[in-house]
């Protein structure tokens, strides 16, 4: 394998490195982003409970 070819194989291997860390680092955001709006539908359907217990409660007044 020639200098050339050599460097442009380091150069590819570099970027293909590059790349896979890029991907890691979208999926650990995307698993935090996950974990936050899961955090936020359950605060959700929460909120949504309490609301309808403060209904009923108003409604056996």
């Amino acid at each position: 394998m020639s200098i050339n070819s050599q460097g442009a194989a380091d150069q590819h291997a570099h970027q293909e490195q590059q790349e896979v860390q890029e991907v890691q680092q979208n999926n650990r955001r995307l698993r935090q982003a996950t974990g936050q709006l899961l955090k936020i539908i359950i605060q959700g359907i929460n909120f949504i409970g309490n609301l309808l217990r403060v209904i009923e409660f108003f409604g056996s007044l």
